[in-house]
């Protein structure tokens, strides 16, 4: 018995009828003698999953599919553990985490022995698992705080609230059952987990795989549970179609009766040996490799044999694998062979896998993965990507790897065979895939940015002191109209208590600058009166699917005792997430009946981030919101049905999209337009100017462009106070601001179709942006001609212009001041001021004879990347007109 039941647990033996059958056989007349299946439950004890759950590999406790720990029988990958990320938004209170048959071979009574894994489920040793989650915000797989530990037979505690309230959690039992669920709550509230308005976890599964055999187990949350994709470090993870015991075999087959084994019919089971993975393309992405391991393709009877793979190196092991594992090679038949002699165990086709598009079209089968204890790669490529060598699958000429949701199908896995998996992502860097990427040799290496991290002033060096951005004060008016009834609409979301250049958080800075202006308003004293409407996203968000709460709070009516009305801005705290549509939408409801008629109705809206809540409370990931894009390619504006359809895809929201959030935004921004034209609309992005092109402020620069007002990009706190101040400034004069006509016959280009003018900004300092977004041919030596026209006084006070270049990654940046000749008042050419990417250069002023002055400039690129903006600084609160470039 004991001889038999070792050589079931092989690999070769769990492939033949006469091994499969013999053990079923004596094992069926030991265990009806010793009354085993008298005993428990198939399902176990917690029966089928509610919904709300994300699980690897499924939610179904009876269909055999299972994480896979193997021993070191299997040599190749024994002790590789199994690393998966849970991330919940930061309005979610909670987050459960489920392990199903954790344990390592109790019996079905919950006994543990050496042999107890013969009469239970799942496994084939008693060497237990330990399943550690850490905190790990920036998603390296490198932190080390551990939020809990849990042993798969060991006693473990019922829950750590006492030792640590910050990585407090409770479990449902004192240890793991064997064939039921494992549940484990834990409070989302860890400091070295959180990032962007998400907390993010490392769940590590590890095995000292000192004996033999398999521990198989499934995992559920009700966070986000992943594998490794682009964003966060990659990992391996194995399945297995997993039976042992006659307890499996019995759940395998629901006809089986060991008492007659003609009933145990292979046309009759739950375990088919198809299974299917979804996993998120990102856009932008270069290439995808898959790669596969110990697959054992090569049929027991010789009819498929494994191959040579074409593109994976033979002479060498990716550097992740272990020791043990083998060079790709042709292995020929499986060991044990893939295609079984037992039908038991067999399931067809051979084994294979499939990747599906979005939409639903299959893109192509890998009919010959990996032989035994090897790992094999197939590479799917943009069709511009050079590779040595050549990947599987290109793109059609001229068509980028289309982002969304994929889906990967394993067809034809035997039972028992485990197998492992690895996705890695290669993303396009900046200025190197357009819609036609120069070829490889032609690219040059763009160094991967730093990621942006949040840490308290004391964990760094302190940054550099930045050239100070002058603070405008409200200039006296030519003529003043009205005064204005100013509304704060104030993001108040956990991000905003990340630190910032010059004013400790984003939160301080804001309420600084607001409090500056205040005291400006207050020193003008012609009756302006200000108000203050916050946002955030709040609740526990456990419920299933998740619902968040739109806490958007009048924080303060109109009024004009700017003492009272300051000690409730400094009272303000963050935290949540981001529901800029219900924010806006309580702008629409509330300013009618709130504001004066009399005076000016101006709102800025100040936020540090993409909307993470649409309108019915539905939690989306900053990141995700990040990569939806409102206009096109070529400038025009996407409709918000359009936008609605647009990123990834959230299964606990029936699919609903990430552009969820930005489509209600956009509709709201709308709607407040329509119900209150005269309401000029600011936005001002709080983000740091290093996060320009990963910090997406579409949505920001629509509300400004729909509200008629201007958008600001404040990188740190003094250019944020500008912003305040210059959107009021704009707001209340009547003469002394307006730009200035263009003179007779100059050509103004209200809607380019080479350039995106942004007039004003503050990114990377106050002055007029020229954005390119078309063409693509300025470089290699060429140069662009810039006309601004500013009122006479404003040049004739000018001593230094400010300039600024930016060619992909390749930015310059120059001060064409009096010491280099140049005078603007009286048309000093100056120049070219060149550092070791563009010349600046002052060509000369034209007077036009009506109180107004033009002034010429020129950028010359030097590189070969293609010119992305350029930008001319501006005296503090002024603001120019412009001619097209030439």
């Amino acid at each position: 018995m004991n001889k038999l039941q070792r050589w079931l647990r092989s690999k070769t033996g769990m492939r033949t009828v006469a091994g499969v059958l013999g053990v079923l056989l004596i094992v069926s007349i030991a265990g009806q003698a010793l009354h085993w299946w008298d005993l428990g439950s198939l399902l176990g004890t917690a029966g089928p999953p509610s919904g709300g759950y994300t699980c690897m590999p499924t939610c179904v406790e009876s269909d055999g599919k299972f994480l896979s720990m193997v021993g070191n029988d299997m040599a190749s990958f024994s002790g590789t553990p199994i690393v998966f990320w849970v991330q919940a938004p930061s309005g979610s209170a909670s987050f459960e985490i489920g392990i199903f048959d954790g344990d390592s071979g109790k019996s079905i009574t919950g006994t543990l022995s050496a042999t107890s894994w013969g009469n239970g489920h799942w496994d084939e040793t008693a060497e237990q698992v330990v399943y550690t989650l850490y905190a790990d915000k920036y998603r390296d797989g490198q932190g080390t705080i551990i939020v809990g530990q849990w042993f798969g037979n060991d006693p473990n505690p019922a829950n750590n609230t006492a030792t640590n309230p910050f990585s407090a959690w409770t479990a449902s039992a004192d240890t793991m059952p064997n064939n039921a669920w494992y549940n484990i709550t834990v409070n989302n509230n860890v400091p070295d987990a959180l990032d962007q308005g998400w907390y993010y976890y490392r769940l590590e599964a590890v095995r000292q795989a000192t004996t033999w055999g398999i521990s198989a187990f499934k995992l559920r949350s009700t966070g986000e549970l992943l594998a490794g994709r682009a964003e966060i470090s990659n990992s391996n993870f194995a399945i297995v179609g997993m039976a042992n015991s006659l307890e499996d075999y019995k759940t395998l087959y629901p006809g089986f009766d060991v008492a007659n084994l003609a009933n145990l019919d292979v046309n009759n089971t739950t375990y088919t040996g198809t299974w299917e993975f979804t996993f998120d393309v990102p856009v932008g992405t270069k290439d995808i490799t898959f790669w596969d391991g110990d697959f054992d393709y090569g049929a027991a009877d010789g009819s498929t044999v494994d191959t040579t793979d074409a593109n994976t190196p033979t002479s060498s092991k990716p550097q992740w694998a272990t020791t043990y594992a083998n060079p790709e090679s042709a292995v020929g038949k499986g060991d044990p062979a893939d295609d079984a002699s037992s039908k038991y165990i067999r399931r067809l086709p051979s084994v294979q896998y499939e990747v599906i598009s979005p939409d639903g079209t299959p893109l192509f089968v890998n009919n010959n993965p990996s032989g035994s204890q090897e790992w094999e790669k197939f590479v799917v490529a943009r069709y511009d990507q050079i590779m040595d060598p050549p990947a599987d699958l290109y793109t059609s000429s001229g068509e980028p790897i289309k982002p969304g949701l994929y889906t990967l199908k394993i067809t034809g896995l035997d039972i028992h065979n485990t197998v492992w998996f690895r996705m890695d992502y290669t993303m396009c860097k900046e200025g190197e895939c357009g819609s036609i990427c120069p070829k490889c040799p032609e690219c040059e290496p763009t160094p991967t940015p730093e990621p942006t991290v949040p840490v308290p002033p004391t964990d760094v060096p302190p940054p550099p002191t930045p050239e100070p951005t002058p603070l405008p004060t409200p200039v006296p008016c030519v003529t003043t109209t009205s005064p204005v009834d100013l509304l704060y609409v104030l993001d108040t979301s956990g991000s905003m208590n990340f630190m910032y250049l010059g004013s400790g958080t984003k939160l301080e800075a804001a309420q600084q600058a607001i409090l500056t202006l205040n005291q400006a308003i207050a020193a003008e004293n012609n009756g302006s009166r200000v108000a203050l409407i916050t946002f955030q996203g709040s609740g526990n968000g456990t419920g299933h699917p998740p619902i968040f709460s739109n806490n958007i709070n009048v924080v303060s009516g109109f009024t004009a005792d700017m003492n009272a009305f300051n000690a409730l801005v400094q009272a303000l705290n963050a935290n949540g997430s981001t529901p800029t549509a219900a924010a806006v939408n309580q702008v629409t409801s509330w300013l009618p009946t709130a504001w004066d008629p009399a005076r000016i109705p101006v709102v800025i809206l100040i936020s540090d981030g993409v909307p993470t809540l649409n309108l019915a409370g539905h939690g989306f990931q900053d990141g995700d919101v990040q990569q939806v894009h409102i206009y096109k390619s070529d400038g025009s504006l996407k409709t918000a049905d359009q936008v609605r359809q647009l990123g990834k895809r959230y299964s606990q929201y029936n699919n609903e999209r990430a552009g969820e959030t930005l489509a209600d935004a956009m509709i709201a921004i709308s709607n407040l337009k329509t119900a209150l034209p005269s309401v000029k609309l600011y936005a001002v992005a709080v983000q740091a100017a290093s996060t320009e092109g990963i910090f997406n402020d579409e949505i920001l620069r629509y509300a400004a462009a729909q509200g008629g007002g201007q958008f600001y990009m404040a990188e740190d706190a003094n250019s944020l106070a500008a912003a305040l101040q210059l959107a009021f400034v704009n707001s209340s004069c009547g003469g002394g601001s307006t730009p200035p006509p263009p003179p007779p016959g100059g050509q103004v280009c209200n809607s380019p179709r080479d350039y995106n003018v942004e007039n004003t900004t503050n990114n990377p300092f106050y002055g007029i942006k020229f954005n390119y977004v078309s063409g693509g041919e300025l470089k290699n030596g060429a140069e662009e001609t810039f006309k601004i026209t500013l009122t006479s006084a404003q040049v004739d006070s000018m001593s230094q212009v400010k300039m600024e270049a930016k060619a992909g990654t390749r930015t310059g940046q120059v001060t064409l001041r009096g010491s280099d000749g140049c005078n603007f008042a009286q048309g000093t050419a100056c120049g070219p001021k060149q550092d070791s990417n563009f010349a600046f250069s002052f060509v000369g002023t034209n007077d036009n004879g009506d109180g107004t002055k033009t002034l010429t400039f020129t950028v010359k690129n030097n590189t070969n990347r293609a010119l992305s903006h350029a930008t001319i600084g501006l005296p503090s609160g002024a603001q120019a007109s412009w001619f097209c470039p030439q």
